[in-house]
């Protein structure tokens, strides 16, 4: 009498019995029917990731940054919006559309001559502080610098996202090209 394998309950044979093709047969319509129900499922999920509502902007020229003051970032290309979930009133603001929980990233390149002193980052939402990132370059003594920032915030319809850059090398550096932008709405999909 056969053994059966414990997850598909394929017959295994014993040494002791003779080949028969049928049940080989039986055993790859039991696998090929498995493996099709697996790969519908990973295209599903894979279909669900894809269709995370997410927006990404970047910097296709650079800007200048003065030396002490916050400047607003500007956002000369959208490389997605899957949703139309948020919107540009200009080039500095991004207006959310659909209310939401949303993770908030964004890395400005901060280059120039200068290899002294602070490069920092904020993120505001209707003009107040979200989050911040601060970088020294006194010690580590390069002239570009990539300044990362995220954070997780719930956002209503119309709220006004804007990144914000910062030096005080003591002369004008630039907000370098590549810099990017990116919102992810997590959590509250309608």
């Amino acid at each position: 009498m056969p053994n059966h394998t414990t997850n598909y309950n394929l017959i295994k044979p014993t040494p002791a019995e003779f080949y028969d093709i049928e049940v080989h047969n039986e055993n790859m319509d039991t696998i090929d029917t498995n493996l099709a129900d697996v790969q519908e499922q990973l295209t599903t999920h894979l279909d669900n990731v894809a269709n995370i509502p997410r927006a990404r902007y970047k910097t296709a020229i650079s800007k200048n940054l003065p030396s002490t003051t916050w400047t607003n970032v500007g956002w000369d290309v959208m490389g997605i919006d899957t949703e139309n979930f948020v919107s540009q009133s200009n080039n500095t603001e991004i207006v959310i559309n659909k209310s939401g929980e949303y993770l908030i990233t964004t890395n400005v390149i901060i280059t120039g001559t200068a290899n002294k002193g602070y490069r920092n980052v904020m993120i505001t939402k209707n003009g107040n502080y979200l989050a911040y990132q601060n970088n020294s370059t006194t010690d580590i003594g390069i002239p570009t610098i990539r300044t990362v920032c995220t954070v997780v915030e719930h956002l209503e319809v119309g709220d006004i996202i804007e990144i914000r850059a910062y030096q005080d090398s003591g002369i004008e550096l630039s907000i370098g090209v590549e810099s990017s932008f990116s919102i992810t709405k997590i959590a509250g999909f309608s």
